[in-house]
């Protein structure tokens, strides 16, 4: 048997608790390290804390004491004493912590104990080492302690957290019985702490099917919770409650499906503003049925009430404003958060998760009533407001009423309440930012028109919501669009620049800097109006109250300087870069501080190498902030401290909490896009910042943080290479080897950050940059262990792609939603919405194929040897496996490409594969899609022209088969855009096997095939490799392809004449195409010349004759 502690042990144990709790620090010192000593005999220390909590005589401030020393030493610090202890010493701590935490009655002590049984548990019952856990909770579930039976449904929801789903899987029949039982418990206590227990259990099921057993609880859940909410002993109950519900509509959607309507009913009823019940509990309850909205879509479209309830109900909530705007008129920010800011967000949320046919009927029948309402202006309020936020969800059924929405809509701007008024002018801006360029070019007059009437108006809250709308309308379409209503919108701003209102100047800076944008060179009429303003702000906005305020005057002044140009801004710009300098930042959340380093990078971008001298200032700060590490916290729930903090979001994770300071995050991305803008602008003046720059970016390819800074690292590469480029080339003397070595830091950066990174989008970028960066070379620039590595991440990231798309084919066919990188496949469902969202991200995806390809491209361009020992056993299986016929079109023409690119740059090291390159290219010659015939054709063409003798065997059938397309894409029905291209192709194909197979085949005939199918229509590069060809063969005379008797010459010339008229001629081609044309003049026939140049259009006679002009002068 374990020792037992002796008395006197005990004593000093009970001692040393005692002091521990003491308010004399001495003595607080003295306890601690004599516990400390105590960890030294783990034995005693454990048995005599048990002996204690056990022993009625121990205070209760004590007993909790030993409880949470007991649980630190067994199972919570690194330094945990359980394993340490002897088999007999473990049976006597598992026993005699059931037994207390049965025979506690003080809350606390006993919640403590809870939590260390189901830490222990958590540690030694999968292992099997506690067997009797289970029973005993089961058991205890009965005790007539209503303590007692909470503290059993504490541990239980506990181990469901720790054990997930799988392991108490055959407990699910006994466990549905106990909660049940629970959830019915004359203890109101008893009950709340069954029902997070459920909601702990159903939250890590882990198939639908697994929630069988527990449907029956929902009706017990529902009415523990209106039980709570009409006692007024248990109102902390009914709010966690609450909560708990809004973690399973989240975490556990399922459960509720087979009751979907009866949880509605109670939500709504809860929610209504009838019953008089707190906002928290109604927002709350709303904040459940908006969930679900998200969480499961097609299961609540399919709720014949539920939209039919809910909507009229956040409608009602738009209504709970408060009727005096004295503080929203004068900008003091509320107290608390008003029910209608609320519903805001959750109609919001509601049209974007439900989406316009199944919102729009029912939102857009209760909105007339809501506008024609002359006696509360609240409801005209809430029918605009309506009205903007389903525009973002709701945009694919309410962009065919553009015309209808906007008759409700701008004659508001006339409203007689202010904030009618201001809700009207949010919701044109809404409505320019959905519906974009299409609205503006059908009622752009009539929308500025009712902008303008609110830049006068008497509230400046509507002169600020116009300044934002002016933002909308000018950000959301077409430049030209401002232009012509640019004299407008200054005539009816410069009145506002004598404001002194902070908050309406602080709304019409960036609206001229929205408008310097759009407008560039047009707005040099207006910078006279402007600039002075803006300088008298930089240097008098000194006060703390104004940063805000001169930051935007930065910023505007930076952006107009770009607009109108160096030449027009340079008198200004170094005063103003002066002032700028003297800024004073002394706190670390100076709003001053992005804007300064943002108007900088603009000045770089305006005054090109004249901003180099400012380097030196600008440039420590830039790459301080863009190097900055995350500030981040992870701690237990609910003691992260930054929950509601300015600044930070937290995460919750289970009993965890992820505290994320994401202002500081913004800063560092604005930093890293700032310093990209220096590399891009200064070039060979930026050589000094290089090193630090890529090491900062470097570093940040894998910031998973925040996507900005990984975008602009991922980008980065080309731009650093290109500065040492052009320093290189002004400076003769400059180590050569500069560019190389950069680069090979840069390649190991961008291949271990590659496979790593979970974005699509990111992903190219980052490709995009290494081909940017092979390209900038032009020449071998890799060593052999660089290409043999980004071969092995293009294989992986191709294999990833076929995973991805794999997964998402599964997902659609079960009609389920699924997470995959970035690429979240939309819930399923014919709406126009979901097909949208899905179709983006198939782009995406094939953007990302297209640069994995290309970059397979760039090796073997330049590094065909090494690439090509890889290829056979890296990339070719990959290859083959994407040419399956059940393949989607793009990933199939990728392969083809795939296969193409080694015959076009390693010819020689294809010979061994002929059979498996061509094969697959003739059986996907008759595809229907005609980019895949174009590439198919193209590569017939090549492998012709390439690959020589071992082609012969092909030679007939792909002969036969450019022919036949060709016969079939030249009907009138086929002749799209795509098949010309493809025709094109076709055309310079059958020249190229004529060249490549002259010596294995009769190339007479062909040619004239050739001939006579010219000329190329639109695909410049294939169009200069023929004209090229046959100005060879005319340059030779070839009666091939002049013709009996020169018979052919018209068709030459109007080939010729055309490739002229549509500039197809490169720089080197075009003299050679004169000297063609000159050489006919002299030496054709007079009658045969003209009677060729007669059969031509009038444009192209005048195409030659211009060219033949501007070659003799």
């Amino acid at each position: 048997k374990p020792a037992r502690v002796m008395a006197s042990e005990t004593a000093l144990l009970r001692q040393l608790l005692g002091g521990a709790l003491s308010g004399e620090n001495e003595l607080r010192q003295q306890a601690e390290a004599g516990l400390r000593q105590l960890r030294q005999t783990p034995q005693a220390l454990v048995l005599g804390l048990l002996q204690l909590v056990a022993d009625p005589a121990t205070p209760e401030p004590e007993r909790h004491l030993a409880v949470m020393l007991l649980r630190n030493a067994l199972v919570k610090k690194s330094d945990a004493v359980w394993e340490e202890l002897p088999a007999e010493t473990k049976d006597v701590v598992k026993v005699a912590l059931l037994n207390a935490v049965a025979a506690e009655r003080a809350r606390p002590v006993n919640k403590a104990l809870c939590e260390c049984v189901a830490d222990l548990g958590s540690k030694i019952w999968e292992k099997g080492e506690w067997p009797e856990l289970l029973p005993f909770l089961f058991n205890q579930s009965r005790s007539p302690e209503c303590v007692t039976r909470c503290s059993m449904y504490n541990i239980f929801a506990d181990l469901a957290i720790y054990f997930g789903g799988a392991a108490l899987k055959p407990y699910h029949g006994p466990m549905a019985e106990v909660l049940s039982r629970g959830l019915v418990d004359s203890d109101l206590r008893t009950r709340v702490e069954a029902l997070n227990a459920a909601s702990a259990f159903l939250q890590v099921l882990e198939q639908a099917q697994d929630a069988v057993n527990f449907h029956p609880m929902l009706p017990l859940m529902l009415e523990t919770l209106s039980v709570c909410l009409s006692s007024k002993e248990q109102q902390r109950g009914a709010q966690r409650v609450l909560e708990l519900f809004v973690e399973l509509a989240e975490m556990a959607p399922s459960f509720f499906a087979p009751s979907l309507a009866q949880l509605v009913q109670a939500m709504t009823t809860i929610a209504a503003p009838n019953l008089q019940l707190s906002d928290d509990y109604r927002r709350l309850a709303l904040e459940v049925l908006t969930t679900l909205a998200e969480v499961i879509p097609a299961a609540t479209k399919k709720q014949p009430q539920f939209v039919g309830t809910v909507i009229p109900l956040v409608i009602s909530w738009l209504l709970e404003i408060d009727n005096d705007i004295t503080e929203w008129q004068n900008f003091e920010d509320p107290v608390t958060t008003s029910n209608a800011t609320v519903a805001e967000e959750v109609l919001d949320r509601l049209c974007t998760a439900l989406g316009g046919k199944v919102v729009v009927p029912v939102l857009f029948g209760h909105i007339p009533s809501l506008l024609g309402n002359q006696a509360d202006w609240r409801h005209r309020r809430a029918g605009l407001m309506a009205i903007s936020l389903s525009a973002d969800g709701c945009q694919f059924v309410l962009k065919k009423h553009i015309t209808e929405l906007l008759s409700s809509v701008l004659p508001a701007v006339q409203d007689e309440h202010p904030g009618v008024r201001w809700a009207a002018c949010a919701c044109i801006g809404q409505l320019c930012i959905q519906f974009g360029s299409a609205i503006q070019e059908a009622h752009g007059t009539a929308i500025i028109a009712a902008l303008l009437r609110c830049s006068q108006d008497p509230c400046a809250r509507v002169q600020v919501r116009w300044a934002t709308s002016i933002i909308n309308f000018v950000e959301s379409g077409k430049d030209d669009i401002t232009k012509q209503c640019l004299s407008q919108i200054v005539m009816h701003t410069v009145p506002l620049l004598q404001s002194t209102n902070v908050h309406v100047l602080e709304a019409i800076i960036p609206m001229l800097s929205t408008l310097a944008n759009a407008s560039s060179l047009a707005f040099t009429q207006y910078y006279d109006t402007f600039v002075p303003f803006l300088k008298g702000v930089l240097s008098n906005a000194k006060d703390k109250a104004y940063r805000t305020l001169r930051g935007l005057a930065m910023e505007c002044l930076s952006m107009i300087g770009v607009a109108v140009g160096r030449e027009r801004f340079a008198a200004d710009a170094r005063g103003v870069m002066e002032e700028m300098l003297q800024t004073q930042v002394v706190e670390a959340d100076d709003p001053q501080i992005s804007y300064l380093e943002s108007a900088f990078g603009r000045f770089a971008e305006c005054l090109g190498a004249e901003f180099a001298p400012f380097l030196p200032i600008v440039m420590p700060s830039a790459l301080a902030r863009a190097g900055a590490n995350a500030d981040v916290s992870f701690n237990d729930a609910g003691e992260s401290g930054k929950e509601g903090e300015e600044g930070w979001n937290v995460y919750s994770y289970g009993e965890k909490e992820l505290g994320v300071h994401t202002s500081l995050l913004e800063e560092k991305a604005a930093a890293c896009h700032i310093l990209l803008v220096y590399a891009a602008e200064l070039r060979d003046t930026f050589i000094n910042y290089v090193d630090a720059t890529s090491r900062v970016f470097a570093s940040n390819l894998t910031f998973y943080f925040h996507e900005g800074v990984r975008f602009e690292a991922s980008s980065s590469p080309p731009f650093m290479l290109n500065c040492v480029k052009k320093y290189l080339k002004k400076n003769p003397t400059a180590d050569p080897n500069m560019m190389t070595t950069l680069w090979h830091f840069l390649f190991a950066a961008l291949a271990d950050a590659a496979p790593r990174e979970p974005e699509v989008a990111m992903l190219t970028a980052q490709l995009k940059s290494f081909i940017q960066c092979m390209e900038l070379f032009g020449r071998p620039s890799l060593q052999e262990q660089h290409v043999v590595k980004m071969v092995q991440v293009l294989r992986n990231l191709l294999t990833d792609w076929q995973d991805r798309k794999k997964a998402r084919v599964t997902a659609a066919a079960a009609g389920s939603t699924s997470t995959l990188g970035d690429m979240a496949l939309p819930n399923s469902g014919d709406d126009e919405e979901c097909k949208e969202k899905l179709s983006e991200q198939e782009a995406a995806e094939e953007e990302l194929l297209v640069h994995l390809v290309t970059s397979c491209e760039e090796l073997v361009l330049y590094h065909a040897d090494v690439y090509m020992q890889q290829f056979p056993t890296e990339l070719l299986p990959i290859a083959m496996e994407m040419l399956k016929k059940e393949n989607p079109t793009c990933e199939r023409q990728r392969a083809i490409c795939l296969l193409i690119d080694v015959v076009d740059h390693a010819p020689g090291k294809a010979l061994p594969y002929v059979e498996t390159f061509v094969r697959p290219m003739l059986y996907y010659a008759g595809d229907p899609v005609d980019d895949m015939r174009q590439t198919v054709f193209y590569g017939l063409g090549s492998c012709g022209k390439n690959l020589g003798e071992v082609f012969a065997p092909f030679i007939q059938e792909s002969v036969a088969c450019l022919v036949n397309e060709l016969q079939k894409l030249q009907q009138p029905q086929c002749l799209s855009d795509d098949a010309i291209f493809a025709i094109d192709n076709a055309i310079s194909s059958i020249l190229k096997i004529c060249q490549g197979q002259a010596a294995r085949m009769n190339v007479d005939s062909l040619l004239t095939t050739w001939l006579s199918h010219l000329p190329i229509k639109q695909d410049e590069e294939e169009a200069a490799f023929c004209v090229a060809a046959l100005c060879e063969f005319l340059e030779k005379d070839d009666p091939r392809i002049l013709g009996e008797g020169l018979r052919n010459l018209p068709h030459i010339v109007h080939v010729l004449a055309f490739a002229v008229q549509h500039s197809h001629l490169t720089a080197e081609l075009e003299p050679r195409v004169a000297a063609v044309l000159a050489r006919m003049q002299a030496t054709v026939p007079q009658p045969l010349l003209q009677a060729a140049t007669g059969s031509l259009a009038s444009e192209e006679v005048q195409a030659l004759q211009q060219f033949m002009q501007q070659r003799n002068t």
